[in-house]
């Protein structure tokens, strides 16, 4: 949680800093860097409480669909 966080505190001041020059190429990366790493944290955290947090789950995760895709992807290997 602290790192979406920290990138959340980054991804807001790189707007800021964009709306005095929209060229700041280091502001562009710092707000990427947000929005490519909130799918994957947030989901993460869904997976981690059994529950529907983010916007990309259809449906809460439960124990037994975790369980199930662990499982299943040690039998694919």
């Amino acid at each position: 949680m602290e790192r979406l966080t920290y990138l959340r505190e980054q991804a807001e001041i790189a707007k800021r800093v964009l709306t005095l020059d929209p060229d700041d190429e280091s502001a562009w990366t710092k707000l990427a860097d947000f929005y490519h790493n909130q799918a994957a944290i947030l989901g993460a955290l869904d997976i981690l409480v059994f529950e529907k947090l983010s916007p990309w789950l259809d449906q809460p995760m439960t124990r037994e669909k975790l369980e199930g895709a662990f499982a299943e992807a040690a039998y694919v290997r």
